[in-house]
């Protein structure tokens, strides 16, 4: 867009849902198209350009998925921005029945992938994920320990982390919706935790 753009830091998930979608209603078969992407690219980069003061800026392509994930669903339906139970993303995929598990699938690259992810999340992010998934804290309980006013604030992490999960796992074998394992699975998110708990214990 700008041979002269200017580094800057990944965008936290506040700055990235405060730009607005420039489309009201879209699903994810026609998202996934290179004109419609570029437009999207365009849109994100001219805004964020503006934040920073009309200043051309290098926008971060994981800024740009997580961005999207924030308003489209892997599935094709616009992101539920409640949940009336505050059911996870990641129970509701392992409860929900699937054709059956292969037996193989390849554990370093499922635990690369974990690691992967585990990178890509906020510091907020990396505080509430080790909650919500590792100890199954209720939203309450979550927003008491991290020091929220209400579970509104927690619950919007773990929206924003769920949206960065959707289009992480989309088309990956054995953790995507359409080759899903679950054993897969749970080598990956716990492989999450185990980064963020060693994180939490370097000095």
């Amino acid at each position: 867009m700008a041979t002269d753009s200017r580094t800057i830091s990944q965008l936290s998930s506040e700055d990235l849902s405060g730009i607005a979608f420039p489309i009201n209603k879209f699903v994810y078969e026609s998202i996934n198209k290179k004109d419609v992407l570029l437009h999207l690219a365009q849109h994100l980069w001219e805004e964020i350009s503006d934040i920073w003061g009309k200043i051309p800026v290098w926008v971060d392509i994981w800024d740009l998925i997580s961005w999207i994930g924030l308003h489209i669903s892997m599935k094709g339906q616009l992101v539920k921005k409640e949940d009336s139970k505050g059911a996870s993303l990641i129970n509701g995929i392992c409860d929900q029945t699937r054709k059956p598990d292969v037996l193989y699938y390849d554990r370093d690259l499922v635990r690369m992938w974990g690691e992967n992810f585990a990178n890509r999340l906020t510091v907020r992010e990396r505080a509430v994920f080790g909650l919500q998934y590792g100890t199954n804290l209720k939203l309450k309980d979550i927003a008491d320990e991290l020091g929220y006013r209400g579970s509104s604030g927690a619950k919007y992490v773990i929206e924003c982390i769920e949206g960065k999960l959707r289009f992480f796992l989309a088309d990956l074998p054995w953790l995507s919706p359409d080759d899903f394992n679950r054993d897969a699975f749970r080598l990956f998110i716990d492989t999450i935790l185990s980064v963020l708990n060693n994180a939490g214990k370097k000095p």
